[in-house]
């Protein structure tokens, strides 16, 4: 979205509401952890491969149906990702993190009385200032 519908106030605002974010123990959480994660040459190798590897799915996806034998070497990755403790508390803080962050959306929708994700529509993906509400 084009910073052309955020006034000097309302980039303000969003500035503080990210700090205030920033020092919950949920975000911190996960900063720990993510920091720990590229501390570790083993768990940092599993991430970069689980990562690549689900990039190259989704590039497969784009040239074709994606088939069983695909997912075989992402579901040894993800094998490894959850037999490592340092990953598996990543996840999990990453999940708390995702979680906070809902509900942080879910008040302001309840506050603006509005629900957004049901309503906007884009109308043309390549005009990305312009957007309809409906």
């Amino acid at each position: 979205m084009n910073s052309v519908f955020l006034n000097e106030d309302l980039r303000n605002a969003s500035r503080k509401f990210a700090e205030e974010i920033i020092q919950t123990n949920v975000y911190k959480q996960f900063q720990m952890t993510n920091l720990a994660i590229l501390a570790n040459k083993t768990a940092s190798s599993i991430m970069n491969s689980l990562r690549d590897e689900q990039e190259k799915l989704l590039e497969i996806s784009l040239e074709r149906e994606i088939e069983e034998s695909d997912f075989v070497k992402l579901n040894n990755l993800q094998k490894k990702a959850n037999n490592n403790q340092l990953i598996r508390s990543y996840f999990e803080a990453e999940k708390s993190l995702f979680h906070l962050i809902q509900a942080l959306n879910s008040e302001i929708t309840k506050l603006l009385g509005f629900d957004f994700a049901l309503s906007v529509m884009y109308c043309d993906s390549d005009d990305d200032e312009e957007g309809v509400w409906e």
